[in-house]
């Protein structure tokens, strides 16, 4: 599994970025620092496109555990 910062990486220019889990979709600013600091570690599960309103958007949806987990908790 990849963190949200490392997966936000990858995206090929993102419009729009999407966290989901627990039936919640939550929309965030990645250039945003303190919404970076605070989502940014956390694991994603799976990566998948997200609904585009106009032509040429390129919307993602990053699926995080259901119960958020950061990078240094694993096996904790």
């Amino acid at each position: 599994m990849i963190t949200v910062k490392e997966a936000v990486g990858l995206l090929k220019e993102p419009t729009k970025v999407s966290l989901l889990w627990d039936g919640y979709i939550y929309e965030i600013d990645t250039d945003n620092v303190l919404a970076m600091d605070a989502y940014g570690d956390y694991l994603v599960r799976k990566i998948g496109v997200g609904y585009a309103e106009k032509e040429g958007e390129n919307n993602y949806e990053l699926m995080i555990a259901v119960r958020p987990i950061k990078s240094g908790e694993v096996g904790a």
